[in-house]
């Protein structure tokens, strides 16, 4: 978080999130009450979103006061299901875009955590993070060791 000058860490052993300043200096913690195995984490101008391995889900936190907002509520591998979220991210619409280890996909959330669509169903094995630029989803992908450059809509470029 640049604008605050807040470094937000996921504490996977400890299951919680923790915040401290640029310089090292702790802040605050949460979610110890509420998450497993904290993996990922994007952070928006109001919300922090954590990605939980072990609970196969999408969390939404408020910034201000780190309450939980929502969450994805369902294990598999349908539309709008995860199993085993690693990395994440945010695009400049608030969209967020979670990299699926055994889906094997990117599965994109609004920022109200509705399912909106999936990429790389077809080409992607084990994806680790994803990441989204102006132009371009960027993912990379675990098992073959390699990353994936997708469209924005959805078009495998590379």
């Amino acid at each position: 978080d640049e604008v605050n000058q807040h470094i937000y860490i996921a504490d996977l052993e400890n299951s919680r999130i923790q915040v401290v300043s640029f310089e090292g200096e702790f802040l605050k913690r949460f979610g110890q009450d509420i998450l497993k195995k904290p993996w990922g984490i994007a952070v928006t101008a109001d919300d922090v979103f954590v990605t939980d391995r072990s609970l196969h889900a999408l969390l939404q936190f408020r910034k201000n006061d780190c309450k939980l907002v929502r969450r994805t509520v369902t294990e598999g591998a349908g539309e709008g299901q995860l199993d085993e979220p690693r990395g994440l991210c945010s695009d400049y619409n608030g969209d967020v875009y979670v990299a699926e280890y055994r889906n094997n996909r990117v599965s994109v959330f609004s920022k109200q955590l509705q399912f909106m669509k999936c990429l790389g169903t077809q080409q992607l094995r084990s994806p680790l993070d994803v990441k989204v630029t102006r132009n371009s989803v960027v993912i990379l992908d675990g098992s073959p060791n390699c990353i994936h450059f997708y469209s924005r809509s959805g078009d495998l470029l590379n």
